[in-house]
């Protein structure tokens, strides 16, 4: 299994799981957002920080007093405040719509033969509700640091529906050039050109 950095919790008493209802993530500045704790358990990285297998109490954490409506606090050093709030908005829908899991879709050569098709509008026939759709970030800084942060907290659903969108771009594309400048890419040198052309024949067919 996959192990995370771990996070910093405030001590006191270990109480039933149940009676626990927030979760207090605190941002790389240092900004708290709240969020149910049945919501933030679609993340792995809360799950294997507080909870054992059978989804109880680690033995060591615990809340901060014995208030049952008490939360607790997980320090996200390396999230901003901004992205932390989307990851929050999508753990609050997720609860009340879970996104319907995305299927396995046939490997696309080239750009898109429709050149004016949006990565949105070739996503529809995979992620069919409106509002997954929507959330994905348009401007692309965003949506890389909010990739980061799904992938750092570990909440695949969030990270399948944002590189399923970064793949239709990708295939958008007119040229492997463009590609990597899309991607921030180090421009390749001609010895590690041709050997990227052996090793990786696929990304040419852009070409």
């Amino acid at each position: 299994m996959k192990s995370f950095p771990s996070s910093t919790s405030s001590l006191s008493s270990s109480p039933d799981i149940s009676t626990v209802q927030l979760l207090q993530l605190r941002s790389k500045e240092g900004h708290v957002l709240r969020v149910s704790f049945n919501a933030a358990r679609i993340s792995c990285l809360v799950q294997e920080t507080y909870l054992d297998e059978q989804g109880h109490w680690n033995t060591n954490t615990t809340i901060q007093d014995s208030d049952p409506n008490s939360s607790i606090l997980m320090d996200i050093p390396r999230i901003q405040f901004h992205i932390l709030h989307l990851i929050i908005q999508f753990m609050e829908h997720y609860e009340q719509e879970p996104m319907i899991p995305i299927r396995s879709i046939p490997f696309l050569q080239g750009p898109s033969s429709s050149s004016s098709s949006s990565s949105g509008t070739l996503l529809e026939p995979f992620v069919t509700q409106d509002w997954y759709r929507s959330f994905i970030p348009k401007d692309k800084d965003t949506l890389f640091s909010l990739v980061a942060a799904a992938n750092f907290m570990a909440i695949q659903p969030l990270l399948d529906l944002l590189t399923l969108s970064i793949s239709f771009t990708l295939m958008n594309q007119p040229s492997t050039e463009d590609i990597r400048q899309y991607l921030n890419l180090p421009k390749m040198t001609r010895e590690e050109e041709e050997k990227a052309k052996v090793e990786y024949p696929w990304i040419f067919t852009f070409d």
